[in-house]
């Protein structure tokens, strides 16, 4: 399943997060997670 930062912000705060702590986290509640992109620095 792919899910944005922004989708999942709408049911909880994450705004302060970075995508390797969100990555951290899911894995740490037993989630599996295969790999996250971090795709804001192509942004800069």
């Amino acid at each position: 399943m792919i899910v944005t930062k922004k989708w999942l912000n709408d049911f909880v705060k994450i705004d302060d997060l970075s995508a390797q702590e969100i990555s951290d986290a899911f894995t740490f509640c037993g989630f599996e997670m295969e790999s996250y992109k971090d795709l804001s620095e192509k942004l800069k």
